[in-house]
C-alpha cells in the first residue's frame, strides 16, 4: 500500500482548446508498506521531490470514447529527492521521461481503428541507484492480461493496435452507446531484479484483449478479458477513462 501527501505548483500555457504546456515543481511524502504476502522487503518511506515539464494534446471528437482525432501526453521530470529502501543511502538525482500517443482512424460510421504507442525511461540510470522502480504498468488499459501494476520497471515501451465498433444506442436513462473494443498489445520492459554487475535483462509482454464499453451516466464502464504471454490471462473491469 502506498500513502502519499504533498503538493505542487505549475505554470502553463494553453494553445487553443486542444494543447497545453506546463512547467512546475512537486514534493510529497511517500510511505510504502506490505499488506499481503511474505515480508521480504523493507518498509520504504521518505520525501519525493521533482521539477517537471508536461505537454498534453486532446484533439478528438469525444473526450470519453473518441472515434477520430489524436491524443497525447508527455512528461519529463528531474528528481532531486526520492525515497530510499535503505535509510543510510541517499538516492542520487536522476531524470525521467514518459509519453504516449493515440491516433483514432474512422473506417466507417460504426468502426474505428486505434493506433497507440509510448514508453518511459530513466536514460540509462542504474537500477541500483534508484531503489524503487518509477513505472508500474499492467491492467485494463495497458497489458490487460497482467494484474494492475504487476510490472515494475524503470524502462519500457509498448504498441497497441485496437478496433472499436459501435454496437447499439442505449436508452437515454442508461447513458450513451455500447461499443466493442478489441486490442492487440506488445512491448518490452527492463527487469529490475537483474543481478548486480550483470547486463540489463528485458522481457517482451504481449496479449490479445477484448471487451464491451458502456458509456453510462456515471462514466464509461469496460468489461472484458485478455490472454497473454507466459500463461497470463485475466478478466477485468474498470470504471472511468478507457483511452
Amino acid at each position: 500500500r502506498v500513502k502519499q501527501a504533498g503538493g505542487g505548483v505549475d505554470f502553463g500555457y494553453q494553445l487553443g482548446r486542444s494543447q497545453e504546456f506546463r512547467i512546475g515543481y512537486q514534493t510529497e511524502y511517500l510511505s510504502y508498506s506490505l499488506q499481503v504476502g511474505e515480508n521480504t522487503e523493507p518498509t520504504v518511506s521518505g520525501r519525493e521531490g521533482f521539477a517537471r515539464f508536461q505537454y498534453t494534446l486532446l484533439h478528438v471528437n469525444d473526450p470519453v470514447i473518441p472515434t477520430t482525432g489524436q491524443e497525447a501526453a508527455f512528461r519529463t521530470q528531474w528528481f532531486e529527492a526520492y525515497p530510499s529502501p535503505i535509510s543510510a543511502y541517499t538516492i542520487p538525482a536522476f531524470p525521467l521521461s514518459q509519453g504516449g500517443f493515440s491516433q483514432f482512424l474512422p473506417l466507417s460510421a460504426r468502426n474505428t481503428l486505434v493506433l497507440s504507442g509510448g514508453g518511459g525511461t530513466v536514460y540509462g540510470t542504474n537500477n541500483a541507484n534508484i531503489g524503487l522502480p518509477v513505472f508500474s504498468i499492467g491492467g485494463p488499459h495497458l497489458f490487460s492480461a497482467y494484474g494492475t501494476n504487476e510490472i515494475l520497471t524503470n524502462e519500457y515501451g509498448y504498441g497497441q493496435l485496437g478496433y472499436l465498433r459501435k454496437l447499439a444506442q442505449l436508452p437515454p436513462f442508461l447513458g450513451g452507446n455500447l461499443y466493442f473494443l478489441g486490442r492487440l498489445e506488445g512491448g518490452v520492459y527492463q527487469r529490475v531484479d537483474t543481478p548486480l554487475g550483470q547486463p540489463a535483462e528485458y522481457r517482451n509482454p504481449g496479449d490479445v484483449a477484448g471487451g464491451l464499453i458502456v458509456n453510462t451516466i456515471f462514466g464509461p464502464v469496460l468489461i472484458g478479458g485478455a490472454v497473454g504471454d507466459a500463461g497470463h490471462h485475466r478478466f477485468f473491469f474498470s470504471l472511468g477513462r478507457v483511452f
